[in-house]
């Protein structure tokens, strides 16, 4: 569907019928309001990255003429602000776990099963090349399309205008796969895998390694030299593009790699990760850690790019004040760094 995937839902056999939590939904939108009012730049940005999402056909409004296919559900959705940065990050989490006098949406839908690699493996396999790649699929949910039939259980309420005094609702629902529902990890996992393996026979050697480096969005592997992860980078871009992903915000070890794929990326996916949207995993396996200048996050792990090196905080280990071999690791007060071998 215009050059990308479209999936189902993956309904439970004779699951109970979802109610019509529109009250619910209304409850959480109002209540919502009033917490933004009192922080109007943040309320600015939340309405404006759901009308970005209407401009960029992600949602659609629901025309009030317009009966629903099947069932009718509202996604409550609310606002997660870090305010770590020296930007602030605001996030729209949509709750499909929202319960009102019977199942939620969650209830309802397989999660499917675990298509992702072990993380373990994923890095240690990272550590093993030379020149360290790591990258991600832009909004990579919001890239697979979900069937006509499914939407009207993926809807949510706005304000029309969510800056005056008298604000009229609006309907909208979405066409996407929407991060917060269970089964959304598995339908972009089965859908990468499924496109992947259209490309086995003429890049045998690559879509291996992509499916073994993928952890949802997240990509993390590399080469024994810079023209291989050179090529590997630009190959597995147009193969990705072909359903409509974006693979960028990339990061090398290599300092010569990554000013010659600069050239190539638009400025804004060359930004520092944390001034752009979080991803699948910096949301889930983030952690508390502040990343500094020339940091970066690898699967939760944080990753001193120029130098290849993992720093992991260790707490409450008296052995932490101990220097270790240098050449393979240095631990500094309770600041571990673990360097490429």
């Amino acid at each position: 569907v215009d050059g990308r995937y479209e999936v189902q839902l993956p309904w439970k056999k004779n699951h109970p019928m979802l109610p019509d939590n529109y009250q619910l939904a209304l409850k959480r939108l109002r209540s919502l309001g009033r917490r933004l009012k009192l922080d109007p730049p943040i309320l600015r940005e939340y309405d404006a990255t759901i009308k970005s999402q209407m401009l960029q056909g992600i949602v659609e409004p629901v025309k009030p003429s317009e009966d629903a296919i099947e069932q009718v559900h509202y996604l409550p959705h609310h606002a997660v602000v870090r305010r770590d940065k020296e930007t602030t990050n605001l996030r729209v989490v949509y709750d499909a776990s929202a319960h009102l006098d019977g199942p939620s949406l969650n209830d309802c839908l397989y999660v499917g099963p675990k298509l992702n690699p072990k993380i373990l493996d994923i890095l240690l396999r990272f550590r093993v090349h030379r020149v360290a790649v790591i990258a991600d699929i832009e909004k990579a949910f919001l890239m697979v399309s979900i069937a006509r039939k499914d939407r009207d259980v993926l809807r949510f309420l706005r304000f029309k205008d969510a800056l005056a005094d008298q604000r009229d609702l609006i309907e909208l629902r979405f066409t996407r796969v929407v991060f917060g529902v269970s089964s959304s990890p598995f339908l972009l996992n089965a859908t990468l895998r499924h496109h992947l393996d259209k490309y086995k026979s003429s890049h045998p050697n690559l879509i291996k390694q992509l499916r073994q480096s993928l952890y949802v969005n997240d990509l993390a592997c590399g080469a024994s030299d810079e023209e291989q992860a050179y090529m590997m980078f630009v190959t597995a871009k147009k193969i990705l593009r072909d359903a409509g992903f974006n693979l960028r915000k990339f990061y090398s070890s290599s300092e010569a790699l990554q000013a010659r794929v600069s050239q190539l990326e638009r400025p804004e996916e060359m930004l520092p990760i944390e001034e752009l949207e979080e991803s699948y995993t910096s949301a889930t396996l983030g952690g508390e850690q502040k990343l500094h200048s020339g940091e970066r996050k690898v699967l939760g792990v944080q990753w001193t790019v120029c130098s290849d090196e993992f720093v992991v905080t260790f707490t409450g280990i008296a052995s932490a004040t101990q220097a270790i071999d240098p050449k393979k690791r240095n631990i500094v007060g309770q600041v571990g760094r673990f360097y490429h071998p």
